[in-house]
């Protein structure tokens, strides 16, 4: 069922050009971790783009196997799910302005439930070249995190794709 409404969102997407669809999947490596082994992840994004602004909605899946690295016990799976939501407004060709939402599930960590508010910023110098800046506030149930973010980006075309790389800390 969820791969024919996935394959239904993209199919809807493409049919109307102020939408985006982003799709991925992956194995991720954790060699350097204590506990964590392996893991396999899944993201799915999909934004409406309209003439002052942009909503964009997410789900991000995260499967984790764990054991830990000098008994070699067995923990439990780590399964991680978060949907997220936003809204852009360009302000003008340069600037603009965000606010974004993501709740958190999770099996194991305190941070289970949890819920992260942010705002930002961005900047457009030219040629495909910006920075922005975020702010986000984590509410989880035992403790609060501030968090602010610095990013430097710069698109391209590799033929008729367009790409971006981007630097944050």
């Amino acid at each position: 069922m969820k791969k024919i409404v996935i394959s239904c969102l993209c199919a809807t997407s493409l049919v109307i050009a102020s939408n985006e669809v982003s799709l991925t999947g992956g194995k991720k490596d954790y060699s350097n971790s204590m506990t964590k082994v392996d893991g396999k992840t899944f993201n799915l994004n999909l934004s409406h783009k309209y003439e002052n602004g942009k909503i964009s909605l997410g789900y991000l899946k995260d499967d984790v196997k764990r054991t830990h690295s000098i008994s070699k016990a067995d923990l439990p799976d780590l399964h991680v799910k978060k949907y997220n939501g936003s809204y852009q407004h360009f302000i003008n060709k340069k600037l603009d302005l965000k606010a974004s939402y993501i709740k958190i599930i999770d099996n194991l960590a305190p941070t289970d439930q949890g819920k992260v508010y942010g705002v930002g910023a961005g900047y457009k110098f030219g040629k495909g070249f910006g920075a922005k800046i975020d702010y986000y506030r984590s509410d989880y149930n035992p403790f609060n995190v501030n968090q602010y973010d610095l990013s430097f980006y710069k698109g391209f075309k590799l033929g008729e794709a367009k790409a971006k790389a981007t630097l944050i800390a």
